[in-house]
């Protein structure tokens, strides 16, 4: 397309070189491109333009363009390479973030589970204290109930003995007051 483009660029610039012979005064005539005495003139400057524009086309412009796109070519490889480079390197970063994000995964996973199995032996031995604790206390409570038990069936059986003799001692006063009582009637 390029390579068209180009052409059509040098035959225009042919046509506009020709224009001075247009504007030249002929005799009269009105069109000097239809007299055929111009032609050879023409004919041989048109020849001699398109071969020096085909030379220079040839030698200067069409190697300048190839070196260009291959500059070009040669840079979009290299941002190519680059850009592989890179996305390789990336995707090694992402391995490493994701192993190492693994890592700290298994190391919080044992640290909780070390937590865990910590908090369970400090409550197991909190629980075992507080279950001899309560041994203790159960224990010292019996002891107490059934000292308590002693003692209050110590004073019972005296109390009871107090209370038998008191009731004994109205009882016998009772009866000789009431028999006291009948023999005055």
């Amino acid at each position: 397309m390029k390579r068209f483009g180009i052409q059509i660029a040098a035959c225009v610039g042919l046509v506009l070189s020709s224009s001075p012979v247009w504007a030249e005064d002929h005799g009269g005539k009105t069109l000097p491109q239809l007299d055929v005495a111009l032609f050879p003139g023409v004919l041989f400057w048109m020849a001699a333009a398109f071969i020096t524009f085909f030379v220079l086309m040839t030698f200067i412009g069409v190697p300048g363009i190839k070196k260009t796109i291959d500059n070009r070519r040669s840079l979009l490889d290299a941002d190519l390479a680059a850009a592989g480079k890179a996305g390789e390197q990336a995707s090694l970063v992402v391995a490493a973030y994701e192993a190492s994000l693994l890592d700290a995964r298994h190391k919080a996973q044992e640290t909780v589970s070390d937590i865990v199995a910590a908090a369970a032996e400090e409550s197991a031995a909190h629980r075992e204290k507080q279950d001899q604790e309560l041994k203790h206390r159960m224990v010292v409570a019996n002891e107490n109930i059934a000292q308590a038990k002693e003692e209050a069936l110590k004073d019972t059986q005296q109390f009871v003995n107090d209370l038998v003799q008191e009731i004994v001692g109205k009882v016998m006063r009772s009866g000789i007051e009431t028999k006291t009582g009948q023999a005055r009637s």
